[in-house]
């Protein structure tokens, strides 16, 4: 075990195309502990039964011993002592003694992964197109979250569920892993620690605002010292709509501004979560961003969103990728 580890087991769940499959394999590989995948044994059902993953969702959302039978292996590895790391989606929930982790994925860097991605997959996981693709991923993990919320009640995509959440946006495998092996263990238990692609966050107060020597000396301070884990930038995360900003604006525009591709955040709410008196997350987001303040703040830092609320994201150009953590 690596020394800067405290973890004897790692759980890797995430968005389809946000490499939980190369992490958690690079992982294993970087510890020497053993490699399970559940999605392996999942593609093999569907294989098969002739089966597409997502058809797979589908039927097992009425045929209850096939998550029966995936997840009776993560429960007898969970007996074990054994030293692991298991690719799964829903292992955090049978796991207790572990680090439990999800990757999280801009939906067009995503299709861009798993369209490069076909040559490796059967031919029951196939896309025409990128329409395709969009459809295909949004449905399967809507069909896993029905499905896991009925049999077990949880929420697979509820982030208070995980340890650490990282955006695998911009990053590659080997960066991803270093941040899972420098978690530290804390008792009692901390928050979900967030690292996050700052290209990924929207705004909630206008650039206008950031203007001034305050920004300037934070951002020298950075470009010495680079952006500490200590001052995370508070976020609040929506399903539909994506994640915001609320508390950090400064240290993200500098964030912007020296290219960083990933940055520390904590979580102050999600989707009906209150975090202010009569004030819940979808109440605050119902009126935020305006597109207008969007556009300004892509201009001054020199980017564009792949997609703004309430539209779907444009794919990646896959010759401009930036990441490359794999699906």
């Amino acid at each position: 075990m690596p020394s800067n580890s405290p973890w004897k087991r790692f759980t890797l769940s995430g968005e389809i195309g946000s490499g939980k499959s190369s992490v958690a394999r690079l992982l294993a590989e970087k510890t020497g502990f053993e490699f399970h995948s559940t999605g392996t044994l999942q593609r093999r059902l569907a294989g098969g039964r002739s089966l597409s993953t997502l058809e797979m969702n589908l039927v097992s959302e009425g045929d209850p011993t096939i998550d029966a039978e995936i997840d009776g292996f993560t429960k007898e590895l969970a007996a074990t002592d054994r030293a692991f790391v298991v690719d799964s989606r829903l292992a955090w929930h049978f796991v207790e003694d572990a680090l439990k982790v999800f990757l999280l994925v801009d939906t067009a860097q995503a299709v861009s992964r798993v369209l490069s991605d076909q040559p490796s997959r059967s031919e029951t996981e196939s896309y025409r197109g990128t329409s395709d693709a969009v459809r295909d991923i949004l449905a399967r993990q809507e069909s896993e979250r029905r499905r896991f919320q009925s049999t077990y009640g949880v929420d697979l995509f509820r982030w208070s569920n995980y340890d650490l959440m990282i955006d695998t946006s911009e990053i590659s495998a080997e960066e991803a892993v270093e941040l899972i092996l420098s978690h530290r263990r804390e008792a009692p238990p901390a928050p979900t620690r967030l690292w996050l692609a700052p290209r990924s966050l929207y705004p909630t107060e206008h650039v206008r605002e950031l203007a001034g020597e305050r920004t300037e000396e934070i951002l020298e301070s950075m470009r010495e010292q680079g952006f500490s884990r200590e001052f995370p930038i508070d976020v609040v995360a929506s399903r539909d709509r994506g994640l915001y900003v609320i508390d950090g604006h400064r240290r993200l525009s500098c964030a912007l501004r020296l290219g960083l591709k990933i940055v520390p955040g904590r979580l102050v709410g999600q989707d009906e979560d209150e975090i202010s008196p009569n004030m819940s997350v979808r109440t605050l987001l119902a009126a935020q961003p305006r597109r207008s303040w969007l556009n300004d703040w892509e201009d001054a830092h020199g980017f564009r969103f792949t997609s703004y609320p309430g539209e779907p994201a444009q794919p990646c150009d896959p010759t401009q990728q930036v990441g490359t953590a794999g699906e």
